[in-house]
């Protein structure tokens, strides 16, 4: 878990429990955006495969025992290919290199 100076509100891993209230709190964010919108994102991020021990979905933060705050991140893995010059990330036999993109974040304004 990583630590916030707010002791109110906590971050932590989003887990297979927390999809309805991490795709109600996208909703809240992005409300040109259909509910089966995010619900369908979210079905895509846990249909494909986990990279090593990284996180599936991403991050949310926790205030008042809900949800306030979301990233989704996307992790990839690039196997060296022979047809292709090794970069110093995979310059040994076998290598890969481990990917992320953040796709989105969002974080409800202080009221």
């Amino acid at each position: 878990m990583l630590a916030s100076k707010r002791p109110d509100v906590r971050c932590r891993l989003i887990e297979e429990a927390d999809i309805d209230s991490v795709v109600d709190c996208l909703r809240r964010g992005f409300p040109y955006r259909l509910r089966t919108y995010w619900a369908r994102a979210m079905e895509r991020m846990s249909a494909r495969p986990a990279i090593d021990d990284f996180p599936r979905y991403g991050y949310l933060l926790e205030a008042a025992g809900g949800v306030v705050g979301v990233i989704l991140l996307i992790y990839s893995r690039q196997e060296e290919r022979p047809d292709r010059p090794a970069s110093a990330a995979t310059s040994r036999a076998g290598a890969s290199t481990r990917n992320i993109a953040a796709t989105l974040w969002f974080c409800t304004p202080r009221r």
